[in-house]
């Protein structure tokens, strides 16, 4: 889950303070146009094994992207910038509430507590489900593409890790590695990495996962 994560509408001026907050922080843009299920936004969770084998050519990496995905929704529905804006200058303790519709949290919705998109799952995976939930308003080529797009982030992501020459954390035997790669997808059906996870959480949070 996204925990201490805090939205900020600029960053500081002193370069002091702007040294301290990378100094401990990871700064991202954050997706200001998400695609919203139900008027919530969601992140897309991709599990995979990464495996290293040896060959002629020295050691290599390979991956298996699983063939279903883990959706998180936002607690509440999703405020655009104008929207915000305007709350918060009639409220101005607005800006928790507004968080809780731009950031995942603990207290996330799963896929089978959203009205708008568990009907989708009686029969279907939650990656076919979310298929299924686009196409109603992008053509089935840019889903495809959605998909296309989070491969071949694996892909670089992992291409990068080889050629930085990582050594296998066990001696000269092989090793595998699951990881979750969280990304939003955004208004024009396009996926933008948020984090790479390391250790995974596996628990199921509702009857259906």
């Amino acid at each position: 889950h996204h925990r201490a994560v805090h939205v900020l509408d600029r960053l500081p001026v002193a370069e002091g303070d702007l040294n301290e907050l990378m100094g401990h922080s990871v700064i991202q843009r954050r997706v200001t146009d998400p695609w919203l299920i139900g008027g919530r936004a969601f992140d897309l969770g991709v599990y995979v094994l990464v495996s290293e084998v040896a060959g002629a050519a020295g050691r290599s990496l390979r991956f298996s992207l699983f063939d279903d995905v883990l959706l998180r929704f936002c607690r509440a529905e999703f405020a655009s910038i104008a929207e915000a804006t305007a709350r918060v200058a009639h409220h101005s303790d607005a800006v928790a509430d507004l968080e809780r519709g731009w950031i995942i949290r603990d207290d996330y919705l799963s896929a089978w507590e959203l009205p708008a998109f568990s009907p989708l799952l009686a029969n279907a995976t939650s990656r076919d489900a979310l298929a299924a939930a686009m196409s109603n308003r992008s053509s089935e080529a840019a889903v495809q593409r959605v998909w296309e797009r989070v491969h071949g982030v694996v892909g670089r992501t992992l291409g990068a890790v080889h050629a930085a020459g990582a050594a296998p954390p066990h001696g000269e035997g092989g090793r595998f590695e699951l990881l979750r790669y969280d990304f939003v997808v955004d208004a024009a059906a396009v996926p933008w990495l948020v984090e790479v996870n390391s250790g995974p959480n596996m628990a199921p949070r509702s009857t259906g996962q």
